[in-house]
């Protein structure tokens, strides 16, 4: 099988010639809904809330579920800092929800209370963030014939990778596939760097890319995909 799929990706290529301890502070000023961060699966996640004072302060409201480490900092002259480093093997999304109390003179409680939803996304490394979208078949090649062959009016499919691991495709705007989708290895062909993606039904193929053209392995074919969103 992997013969078979080197020497069809040999053929294809030839025929188609955040890190640990980065920080982001959320401005005490700011009173939007929430934040949304995506982290690789080897990053911690630092949040520094500012600094507070007397009668002020922050406190969680809602855990994530998939934490290694979680936990509230409280650093030099009083900084806030939230502390997230996800589960091990952990792909997918994360969130947390926070109350951060400011205004008090010292000696009364706040006045500005906000609510803030954190959502963390998690992924694998470049390659992931890459592949997660959504995706329109424009051509097939390979097999017997070694031709290619495209979509029409009446034969067209869209594919999506998303952020909570799952994967849909639909053909002809009906969805016939809807699964978990995870990593099972990778490598280097030439220049091309190759994962294997396993599907919860058993099913398992391959895929890279070439520039922002996605390719999957569909037996003795490849499929070529372009970003739609």
């Amino acid at each position: 099988m992997r013969q078979i799929f080197i020497l069809a990706l040999i053929l294809n290529i030839t025929f188609c010639s955040c890190e640990e301890g980065d920080l982001f502070r959320q401005d005490e000023n700011d009173t939007s809904t929430g934040m949304d961060t995506i982290i690789f699966s080897t990053d911690t996640l630092n949040i520094s809330f500012g600094y507070f004072g007397d009668e002020e302060g922050i406190s969680i409201i809602s855990q994530p579920e998939n934490a290694e480490s979680f936990e509230l900092l409280n650093e030099l002259w009083e900084e806030r800092i939230l502390r997230y480093i996800p589960r091990d093997s952990f792909l997918g999304i994360d969130s947390v929800i926070v109350v951060t109390m400011r205004g008090s003179d010292g000696a009364s409680p706040s006045t500005n209370i906000d609510t803030i939803p954190i959502v963390i996304k998690v992924v694998k490394d470049d390659f992931h963030k890459k592949l997660i979208g959504k995706w329109n078949w424009i051509s097939s090649c390979g097999g017997f014939t070694g031709g290619c062959w495209y979509p029409s009016e009446d034969n067209y499919e869209q594919i999506e990778f998303d952020y909570t691991m799952r994967y849909i495709e639909k053909y002809n705007g009906a969805i016939v596939q809807d699964h978990l989708y995870h990593f099972i290895d990778s490598h280097i062909i030439g220049e091309s760097l190759i994962y294997e993606i396993g599907f919860d039904d058993g099913y398992d193929t391959f895929c890279y890319f070439s520039g922002d053209t996605l390719y999957i392995q569909g037996g003795d074919f490849w499929k070529k995909y372009d970003r739609i969103e």
